[in-house]
């Protein structure tokens, strides 16, 4: 290709199921300090509730990839999600922790082995990948199995998408709906956040972990909305249903999608499909 030629990505039709990967952008943290392995723990405690260093652009070649993607999906980490808005143009995208990454926790080494945090991060992996060190937290075997998980929706995402003729952009921009309502329902809930965790939690000694609570809490509550938004959606689509053409196979499709557990009347969880 000539230097001052264009770039060109092919269409979803002409090269369709195209999955590209893109790491994050630069951390807010430096990794110019030798530290112990406990504090390469609080380390990468605040990595993973810490965003972007200021300053940064995405390279062009990615911007363009991303205008032309059918869709964005980043994980539910800060580093994650600033990075795909930096990428989306205003375009809404999805957050799902599935993508998040393995916690990796270092060995439990003597305090006075200081090390930079780029040599813990070879290490904690070698540990994880050889011992499977994991210090109660994700194994290797099920960090394996939801990479396994993560690679299946975004094969079933991309096939689907070109298969049915539906743009997936199409489908992530209908997020912006409810753009309205959600800034009503952050406002509900924001008081009470105030009233009854912040401004008593300001008061005692434990002040210094509310940082570290609140991005805990995030990715919580949206775990929670998005199970309850998509049960809810479910149930519309059900009703609606019921009226329309084909609708056994809206239902059956709906069936087929639903995950997790449901309660029948007298409180007892049974997995849905069975």
């Amino acid at each position: 290709m000539a230097d001052d030629a264009p770039v060109r990505f092919p269409e979803a039709s002409e090269r369709p199921g195209a999955v590209i990967l893109a790491r994050h952008g630069e951390p807010a943290l430096s990794r110019k300090c030798r530290l112990s392995a406990d504090q390469y723990r609080e380390w990468w405690a605040d990595y993973e509730i810490g965003g972007l260093a200021e300053g940064q652009a995405p390279p062009e070649l990615l911007v363009q990839v991303a205008v032309q993607a059918g869709f964005i999906i980043a994980s539910t980490r800060p580093r994650s999600v600033e990075t795909a808005r930096a990428l989306s143009a205003g375009r809404a995208f999805a957050e799902d922790p599935l993508f998040v990454e393995a916690p990796l926790p270092p060995p439990h080494w003597p305090r006075w082995l200081k090390l930079s945090p780029r040599w813990w991060g070879v290490i904690s992996r070698f540990w994880w990948w050889v011992f499977n060190h994991h210090d109660a937290q994700e194994t290797r075997a099920e960090a394996e199995a939801r990479a396994d998980e993560a690679a299946r929706l975004l094969v079933d995402l991309a096939a689907s998408g070109t298969h049915l003729g539906i743009g997936l952009g199409e489908m992530l921009d209908q997020i912006g709906v409810l753009t309205a309502e959600l800034d009503a329902l952050a406002k509900t809930v924001a008081q009470p956040i105030v009233e009854r965790i912040w401004e008593p939690v300001t008061g005692s000694d434990h002040a210094a972990d509310l940082p570290g609570f609140l991005a805990r809490g995030r990715l919580l509550l949206v775990q929670g909305v998005a199970s309850l938004l998509a049960d809810r959606l479910a149930a519309a689509l059900v009703e609606l249903a019921d009226g329309i053409s084909g609708g056994d196979a809206l239902h059956a499709a709906i069936d087929h999608a639903r995950v997790g557990v449901i309660a029948d009347s007298s409180g007892v969880l049974q997995q849905r499909g069975a």
